[in-house]
């Protein structure tokens, strides 16, 4: 059950991972015998839209409630460096980030709240962003239509 593949840092490496949580490596796409091979299984199912920056993968883990980096500058060897658990009540789903690669978004996928975290770069830390963690929208005042609930399922930093 592929997600959406993600070229790496080297321009050649493609990395996939699966909703069943299983995070593969693509490699020899410039020949006629591509190789796919399993490197990484998070525990559980419903991993959804991953985030690469550099040597980084961000994957949302449902089964462990959690955001977790991986190192991936060995494609062959991912391994975990950091891990951000949400609580036992949120199910993550979906990231994006912002063009510093400094700052994520996340969705749930069913609820009404984004979270949002801080990512260094240097080490792959994850965590809250210190300003605004958590963006609830479960009564938006729209104009023309009075109070709704918002339920995000995708999420996308813009200017």
């Amino acid at each position: 059950f592929p997600g959406e593949p993600r070229v790496l840092a080297d321009g050649k490496t493609v990395m996939l991972g699966t909703f069943t949580c299983g995070v593969y490596t693509v490699t020899g796409l410039d020949t006629d015998q591509p190789v796919v091979t399993p490197v990484y299984a998070f525990p559980g199912e419903n991993c959804a839209v991953p985030v690469t920056m550099g040597r980084w993968w961000l994957q949302t883990v449902p089964a462990l409630h959690a955001v977790v980096a991986l190192d991936v500058s060995n494609p062959a060897h991912p391994r975990e460096v950091s891990r951000i658990a949400m609580g036992d009540s949120v199910s993550p789903h979906w990231l994006a980030s912002d063009r510093s690669g400094r700052r994520l978004v996340m969705n749930t996928g069913r609820g009404n709240r984004l979270y949002l975290f801080r990512f260094d770069p240097a080490t792959g830390a994850l965590t809250p962003d210190p300003v605004l963690p958590v963006v609830d929208l479960s009564a938006v005042e729209v104009p023309g239509m009075g109070v709704v609930r918002g339920v995000p399922h995708g999420t996308v930093f813009s200017r």
